[in-house]
């Protein structure tokens, strides 16, 4: 006897049982199993990313594919979000602008004012008509600020890297010494104004320029670096003298030779103003160590 009638969906036991409720019931069983797993695996996502695994989300299990798969979607944007393009280019402007005043105030601007103004009055002691005041001029003065201004970076940065713990106390607001610039940074950024001083130095082709800016690397490594025989900003009389040597006669006798010179042409002619000057400011220079 055949235990199969002519309905393929009903078998034969003890009468005819119909296959398609069971069938039914199977694929029900099946997606409650694959909502479940699929629920499991979100919560556990979650969890992975620094969430807490909530079992809740077990409960709110969706018996229909699309509204499960728009829920696992939507959450799983959520988590890997990316940042969104403006926020990033707003954290990297906060951070230059923070390196920049950090260096800013690394430079000490007050120095560097002094030194161009400096340089700038003694350029145009040789001038001796409007006509000199010429493209030439003007490229031989930015030869010597650039020069100038960097050296002056190396200094006062050398001197605040040996004085951090004196600076944390009497100068808190120094970038060194409030954390805002590390050392390696400080010493990044020393070495290379020092490297380019010296480059546009050679690039100007002026003994005096090369000169100046030699003296016054030997005396500033002299003033702040913490060596045997050295730092002699330690010893009043020493300190002057670097202070004393630098302004007053250096920057004076050096960059007016060189405009004089080996930017206008002129034979070296050491004139009255130029040594009123220099006897000026070693006064004032005296007066400025004395205090410091």
């Amino acid at each position: 006897m055949s235990t199969r009638s002519g309905n393929p969906l009903c078998f034969n036991c003890e009468g005819q049982f119909p296959l398609w409720p069971g069938l039914f019931v199977l694929v029900c069983l099946l997606c409650q199993i694959k909502s479940f797993a699929a629920c499991w695996s979100r919560c556990y996502l979650k969890d992975l990313v620094g969430g807490s695994t909530n079992l809740k989300c077990i409960k709110r299990v969706t018996t229909h594919p699309r509204t499960f798969e728009r829920h696992y979607i939507s959450s799983y944007k959520h988590v890997y979000a990316p940042e969104p393009e403006h926020e990033h280019s707003k954290n990297n402007l906060s951070v230059l602008s923070e390196f920049f005043g950090a260096f800013y105030r690394f430079s000490r601007p007050h120095t560097i004012i002094g030194t161009i103004l400096g340089i700038t009055s003694v350029s145009l002691l040789p001038v001796e008509t409007v006509a000199d005041l010429s493209p030439t001029f003007f490229r031989g003065l930015i030869k010597a600020l650039v020069s100038a201004v960097c050296m002056n970076i190396y200094v006062v940065g050398l001197n605040q890297i040996f004085d951090i713990k004196i600076d944390k106390v009497n100068k808190p607001f120094l970038p060194l010494a409030s954390g805002e610039l590390s050392v390696a940074a400080g010493v990044t950024i020393v070495l290379s104004f020092c490297v380019i001083s010296f480059l546009v130095g050679v690039w100007s082709q002026s003994p005096p320029l090369l000169f100046a800016l030699l003296v016054s690397f030997l005396l500033g490594t002299a003033y702040s670096l913490d060596a045997p025989l050295l730092r002699w900003k330690q010893h009043a009389f020493l300190a002057a003298s670097c202070i004393l040597t630098v302004r007053a006669i250096l920057v004076q006798l050096a960059f007016f030779l060189h405009m004089q010179k080996y930017v206008l042409g002129r034979q070296r002619n050491l004139t009255k103003p130029v040594v009123f000057a220099t006897v000026f400011m070693c006064f004032f220079s005296a007066v400025i160590a004395l205090f410091k």
